[in-house]
């Protein structure tokens, strides 16, 4: 045998011999680091989700109210794969139990539909990362080692391409409306996306409308747990009418003199205040908007997942009460019926408010000319 031949085979031999011992490392390496740090499993992430009250909590609640009729098909769903089993008539509802299940299921069909060839779950410290996939104030920190270290994150989910956009700050993005519609067809929400839809995620309900079914439902409250951890309380939509006083503690008697010499401005600032008061107890149509996820679907002046806010008032012109009725569930849809049944499920939202609230918010669209 030749120099260059054994040279040749040497390096062939050594070549394949690094290739397993890198191959080894890549999983013996991890083994030993991390098996004395415990793992979290679903029921612990569960359990911290609600005790803090997360945004995945109040949202997997969100869909059981949308759609009772799914929760209990997923109550009665089995998956050997999984290893979920039937949870009783008794327990059905939104709970420990069901919103583990319901993350496993997701989980699962997450993993088996592929969603992870074009969809990463990683914010990386370039690029201004944190700025295009969270939202700043309320979820805008790269990803860190211990939000991976959960049984929801085997395997790992970190994806190699980004066909759409990252999703482990979704949970700070979009809403349980968005997600519904854009599941069942990603041009209802995306328009141009390359997305394909997922009809057989859906059912039709006793009453015709498009829901989701157990799976779909699932795979949404999964989606919507990604980075919920992360997801700061939301800036709460308040009035505050501070009561004006006429003699603070530790006042001079001049000055609380001076005060009493001026009865007309005080009148006036007691009127003002009262003025106040009455403003901070009428309910405000756009805080309603804001902080019940309207504007997830609705835009002033542009058509998205449903019409434009423009729109809903040129053709509810002169119609207040009939708004108020459809608002109320006691009217058929006259703007865009074709897409009632991605508005249907959100009427629960509308139908819990006050008469109050409705009419605030009907007037709130109305003023959209």
């Amino acid at each position: 045998m030749g120099k260059m031949e054994r040279f040749s085979f040497v390096a062939l031999v050594a070549g394949i011999l690094f290739f397993l011992f890198a191959d080894f490392i890549s999983w013996a390496l991890p083994m030993f680091v991390l098996k004395d740090i415990p793992k979290k499993s679903v029921e612990d992430l569960v359990a911290e989700a609600m005790a803090k009250n997360t945004t995945a909590w109040s949202d997997f609640k969100k869909l059981a109210r949308y759609y009772p009729d799914s929760l209990k098909a997923l109550c009665a769903y089995e998956d050997a794969f999984t290893g979920v089993t039937k949870i009783s008539d008794n327990e059905c509802k939104p709970n420990e139990k069901t919103f583990a299940k319901a993350l496993k299921v997701g989980h699962r069909w997450y993993v088996a539909e592929g969603c992870w060839n074009c969809h990463s779950q990683m914010v990386r410290p370039v690029s201004n990362e944190t700025l295009r996939f969270g939202i700043p104030g309320v979820s805008n920190s790269v990803s860190y080692p211990s939000e991976y270290n959960n049984d929801l994150q085997a395997p790992v989910l970190w994806g190699t391409k980004r066909v759409g956009p990252d999703l482990i700050r979704e949970a700070a993005v979009h809403d349980v409306g968005w997600q519904v519609a854009h599941l069942y067809n990603p041009l209802y929400t995306s328009p141009g996306s390359n997305m394909p839809g997922y009809p057989w995620y859906y059912t039709k309900d006793k009453n015709g409308n498009i829901v989701p079914n157990e799976r779909g439902l699932s795979l949404i409250a999964y989606v919507m747990w990604l980075g919920s951890w992360e997801v700061k309380p939301p800036k709460e939509f308040r009035i505050e009418a501070k009561a004006v006083e006429t003699a603070t503690p530790g006042a001079t008697e001049a000055e609380t003199a001076k005060e009493e010499k001026a009865p007309a401005k005080t009148e006036k600032v007691a009127a003002a205040t009262k003025e106040e008061k009455a403003a901070a107890g009428k309910p405000n149509g756009q805080q309603i908007f804001q902080s019940k996820g309207c504007a997830a679907c609705h835009q002033a002046a542009v058509d998205t997942v449903g019409p434009s806010l423009k729109k809903i008032a040129a053709a509810y012109s002169g119609k207040k009460d009939e708004l108020i009725a459809f608002l109320k569930g006691e009217h058929d849809a006259i703007v865009d019926p074709a897409k009632f049944a991605v508005m249907q499920p959100q009427l629960a939202t509308t139908k819990a408010l006050s008469d109050e609230e409705r009419e605030a918010l009907a007037e709130f669209i109305l003023s959209h000319k």
